[in-house]
């Protein structure tokens, strides 16, 4: 007879917890802005480098390796055909192979998958125009 009054007790005190209602609170809006001015690539406080097309061209078609390999921080890999590992500043410190954690872009779209993961095998060198 206790546990039938205790348990009664129970259900009756978890419905008054649940009596009050709370009203849902709406976020404002949120915008990032990358640079607070307008700042041209070049002269951005970051590490930018850039290859032109009289600098691919000595290694169209046959690999990305070289010409990737010339730039400061980066260093690239040809695992077996078509199968490459990149690293830009020690990125790849835990990665056996591939490329990650890093965004890559091609004309303005990811080539990077929801992983940080990136195929390089999709970009072909002839491609490439500086």
């Amino acid at each position: 007879m206790f546990i039938c009054f205790f348990l009664i007790g129970l259900q009756k005190h978890s419905l008054l917890a649940q009596s009050t209602v709370f009203g849902a609170d709406t976020l404002q809006r949120v915008e990032v802005e990358v640079f607070k001015s307008k700042v041209q690539w070049k002269s951005s406080p970051i590490s930018v480098a850039s290859l032109s097309s009289k600098e691919l061209q000595p290694y169209a078609p046959i690999s990305m390796v070289p010409v990737l390999n010339q730039l400061p921080g980066i260093r690239m890999e040809e695992r077996s055909p078509g199968s490459y590992r990149l690293s830009v500043r020690g990125s790849l410190l835990r990665s056996p192979f591939g490329v990650r954690n890093l965004k890559l872009y091609w004309n303005q779209i990811p080539l990077s998958d929801a992983t940080g993961n990136a195929y390089l095998n999709l970009v072909e060198l002839t491609d490439l125009d500086g």
